[in-house]
């Protein structure tokens, strides 16, 4: 391990545990024995979305009927804090504490030797001490090295990517399916020459796409979402239809 990989890092601090993290985290409730069922939850982070973007706060040229009923029968917050860009943002919500203390100043690149630190205390791992089931379907961007991905901080699954889809990564430090699907005339040999390659597809910290097709993420994202929420919990699907999506709801 590089020896400035952790060299913003607190770890051991105990966190607020205020809200979550990431494109689609789908936290599952997997206890039979349970009396009393606790409650599923699904927390989103949509990158790029401004605040005007929705109907609900007040945007005229965009639909967003499904986001907006949302607002209407739930909470809707209008005055809060945010960092405005993507990995501080999410060291917030994983941690419930400023991102400048774990570490993520800014924006984290493929040249980046540092991430979150596994010692960090997260939601996901606070909500397994309580018998959920955890999984994050879509981007991480918060570490580049296996130590820093989801799996080492309170997740049960990952699918998604490294870090933003506009961002290449490292092809030396990642592991390759066997029947890893190369497109766009990259190979398996050819890709372990450079520097840096396109966004690639990720299914727990194994690389399983690369470059990774960008047109279908939508729908493979809402199909590994459903997926999730069947596997780890049929009932709770069952009651909501989440095995049976059969379309993608408002599009930004």
């Amino acid at each position: 391990m590089n020896q400035h990989a952790y060299r913003y890092c607190r770890p051991k601090k105990l966190i607020v545990p205020l809200c979550l993290i990431v494109s689609c985290l789908v936290s599952m409730h997997v206890s039979a024995q349970s009396a009393e069922r606790q409650p599923n939850f699904v927390v989103i982070l949509a990158d790029d979305l401004g605040y005007g973007d929705l109907g609900c706060c007040g945007a005229k040229d965009i639909a967003t009927p499904h986001i907006d009923k949302m607002a209407r029968e739930g909470a809707k917050f209008n005055v809060c804090y945010v960092a405005p860009v993507c990995s501080p943002t999410r060291a917030s919500l994983m941690t419930g504490t400023h991102p400048t203390r774990v570490g993520i100043g800014g924006v984290l690149f493929p040249r980046n030797n540092h991430g979150l630190n596994p010692n960090e205390i997260t939601l996901p791992e606070l909500l397994k001490r309580q018998d959920y089931a955890t999984a994050i379907i879509g981007k991480w961007h918060l570490g580049n090295q296996d130590m820093f991905q989801p799996l080492n901080h309170g997740f049960d699954y990952w699918y998604g990517t490294p870090a933003s889809n506009s961002q290449g990564f490292d092809p030396k430090i990642k592991q390759y399916a066997e029947d890893c699907f190369w497109r766009e005339g990259y190979t398996r040999e050819s890709i372990r020459t450079m520097n840096e390659a396109p966004c690639p597809l990720v299914r727990n910290n194994i690389v399983i796409e690369v470059p990774a097709d960008q047109t279908h993420f939508t729908q493979r994202y809402t199909r590994e979402s459903a997926a999730q929420a069947a596997q780890r919990d049929p009932q709770a699907a069952d009651e909501s239809g989440a095995g049976k999506t059969t379309r993608y709801r408002d599009a930004l």
